[in-house]
């Protein structure tokens, strides 16, 4: 199934024809709750109900990195009862060690280089 058309502009950077409702479900989640107007959210709600929602909210593997601190704090109070801070972006530059995926050419996992 297909996003109804009114919520195509919230996915410039995806091809909407290929976006599927239920297989592309933590994506479309994510988009609307960090980009939606009320009445995006309120299709959002209709469609996944609160308790897919809230259980994609408080999956850290989900949902941490994916909004914004503000709008990640909002949603956790609403969905789990109280906030989730997360690291603001502008914080400074983190070195983190990045998984490479299975079709990159080099073998070797490349490391962060030392501060």
């Amino acid at each position: 199934m297909n996003l109804p058309e009114r919520l195509c502009p919230l996915f410039h950077r995806y091809d909407v024809e290929r976006l599927d409702i239920q297989r592309n479900a933590n994506v479309i989640i994510a988009t609307i709750l960090q980009l939606g107007t009320w009445d995006d959210i309120q299709w959002c709600f209709q469609t996944y109900g609160w308790n897919r929602i809230r259980d994609w909210i408080a999956d850290p593997k989900a949902s941490q990195g994916v909004l914004a601190p503000a709008v990640q704090w909002f949603w956790t109070l609403v969905l789990l009862g109280e906030p989730r801070s997360v690291p603001s972006m502008g914080s400074g530059n983190h070195l983190r060690e990045v998984p490479v995926p299975s079709w990159w050419p080099d073998s070797e996992p490349v490391q962060p280089r030392p501060p």
